[in-house]
């Protein structure tokens, strides 16, 4: 009862300040089969470098911050943004951070900032640092969103 009115309110606020949400491409993503493909993948990537497929599942899941339906969003929101990047390049920063027992949370400027530097020959300089700090706030909302459902 508690998260509806949490939910409620934080909604009219936007409303009444201007501020609507605006998630391009994620929401699509919520009726599709495939809303853990970016988990699968790094899992994936585990068990080729030799892990046991439930271990690398469970290491996966261990580093990330958010469920993997959210983090899958939020990697659509990074690929729809950012051209430069790719599933793939998503999926191998996941899998790096959880083979080290880093966590991983798409909507940390940090570490999308880390993911860009790791995976593209783009270098970071002002616009693309907004561009950056623009998907990290929209992730961030994300993640506000699918704790409160």
């Amino acid at each position: 009862m508690n998260n509806k009115i949490l939910f409620i309110t934080v909604f009219i606020s936007n409303i009444a300040f201007g501020a609507v949400l605006s998630l391009p491409n994620t929401i699509k993503l919520t009726n599709t089969k495939n809303t853990n493909r970016v988990v699968q993948k790094s899992a994936q990537k585990l068990y080729n470098k030799g892990l046991e497929r439930n271990i690398a599942t469970s290491k996966i899941e261990a580093s990330l911050q958010n469920s993997p339906h959210i983090t899958q969003m939020m990697a659509q929101n990074i690929l729809a943004s950012l051209a430069s990047l790719k599933e793939d390049d998503i999926a191998s920063f996941i899998a790096h951070a959880s083979l080290h027992k880093q966590t991983v949370d798409l909507s940390a400027y940090e570490d999308i900032i880390a993911l860009v530097q790791q995976h593209s020959p783009m270098l970071l300089d002002k616009e693309l640092a907004q561009k950056i700090e623009k998907v990290s706030n929209e992730n961030e909302r994300l993640k506000i969103i699918g704790n409160l459902a």
